[in-house]
C-alpha cells in the first residue's frame, strides 16, 4: 500500500507542478486495483503482466460500463489464475500473500483443501469486492472534502501535525482519528454496496410485518445511513459525527458499509487501512480542488 501510494504521489506531484488535471475517478480504480492484486498474487502478478505485456485485470479500472462482456472478459482471466495456482502446486512453492492461504486453507471438518472451482470463485470475488468498494470510497471522499473546505483543513492540519514521514506506516493510523471520521463519513453518505440481501431461515414478524420462511430479504445501508430517526442533518458531510462522544448511544446497527453479524465483509480492516493510508499520503504532499 505504502509503495503504491509513493508511485501516485510522484505522478500526482508532477502533474500539480504542470497545473494538469488528475481524473480522481480512474487513478482512485487503479491504485486499489493494483493493491488487492498485489495482496493476493504479490510477485506472480508481475509474471503475468510480463507475459500479457500488460496487467490483464486492468479492464476492470478501463471499463466504466460493468456490462456482460466485461464480465465475460473477467471469467476468461480465471484461466490464467489457474495456471498460477498449477505452478505454484507443482513446485510446493507458497510465496507470502492470499493465494496461498487460499492454496493452503484446509476444511475444520474434513481436512480437505479447497477444489478448484472454490479457489477461482474466492480469488475472483477478493479482486471484484476488493476493488470497486474502495475505488469508490476514495473517490467519493476526495470530492466531499473538495465541497467542505474546513473538514480538509483538519485533515491536512492532523496529518502535519501527526506524520514523520511523508508516507503513513501502519503504526501511525491509530493517530489519524479525524483522518478514519473522513473514511467513516464518507462511507456513511456514499455506502458503496447499496443493498444487502439476507434470507430468512424461518417464517417471523417485525413490527406487524409478516415473513414467510425462504423470503429473500434486503437491507439498504443507503436508506439507514440517511435516515432521520438515527442521525442529525443526515444529508450534511460531518466527519466529527463519528467521534467516539457524538457515537455515544447511537444504535449499532445504524451504520453498516461492511454489513453486519457473521457475514460481515472480511475485507473490512484491509479496506479501510488502504484508505487512511492513502488519504494521509496525499494529504501531507497535496491539496485537491
Amino acid at each position: 500500500m505504502r509503495e503504491l501510494n509513493r508511485g501516485l504521489l510522484r505522478r500526482w506531484t508532477i502533474k500539480a507542478e504542470r497545473g494538469e488535471k488528475i481524473n480522481i475517478t480512474s487513478e482512485t480504480s487503479e491504485l486499489a486495483l493494483e493493491t488487492v492484486l498485489r495482496a493476493i498474487f504479490g510477485e506472480d502478478l508481475d509474471a503475468m503482466t510480463a507475459r500479457a505485456g500488460h496487467n490483464p485485470f486492468s479492464i476492470l479500472s478501463e471499463d466504466s460500463v460493468g456490462d456482460l462482456q466485461l464480465a465475460f472478459k473477467f471469467r476468461a482471466l480465471t484461466r490464467q489464475v489457474m495456471e498460477i495456482i498449477a505452478h505454484r502446486r507443482g513446485q510446493d512453492r507458497r510465496p507470502p500473500d492470499i493465494l496461498s492461504m487460499l492454496i493452503d486453507a484446509r476444511d475444520r471438518e474434513t481436512g480437505r483443501a479447497m477444489n478448484d472451482k472454490a479457489l477461482i470463485d474466492e480469488v475472483t470475488t477478493l479482486i471484484v469486492a476488493g476493488h470497486e468498494t474502495t475505488a469508490s470510497t476514495l473517490n467519493w471522499a476526495w470530492y466531499l472534502l473538495s465541497e467542505h473546505p474546513t473538514a480538509e483543513a483538519k485533515l491536512h492540519a492532523e496529518v502535519e501535525g501527526q506524520l514523520s514521514d511523508d508516507m503513513p506506516s501502519f503504526d501511525d493510523l491509530p493517530k489519524l482519528v479525524y483522518t478514519k471520521q473522513i473514511i467513516d463519513e464518507t462511507l456513511r453518505l456514499c455506502p458503496p454496496v447499496r443493498l444487502f440481501s439476507r434470507r430468512a431461515l424461518n417464517e417471523d414478524c417485525i413490527y406487524g410485518y409478516c415473513i414467510a420462511s425462504n423470503s429473500d430479504i434486503f437491507i439498504a445501508p443507503y436508506f439507514v445511513h440517511r435516515h432521520p430517526g438515527f442521525w442529525v442533518k443526515p444529508e450534511v458531510f460531518q466527519p466529527e459525527r463519528f467521534a467516539p462522544e457524538a457515537s455515544r448511544g447511537r444504535h449499532k446497527f445504524a451504520y453498516f458499509p461492511f454489513s453486519m453479524g457473521q457475514r460481515r465483509c472480511l475485507g473490512e480492516f484491509f479496506s479501510i487501512v488502504e484508505m487512511q493510508i492513502h488519504l494521509a499520503a496525499v494529504a501531507r504532499r497535496l491539496r485537491l480542488r
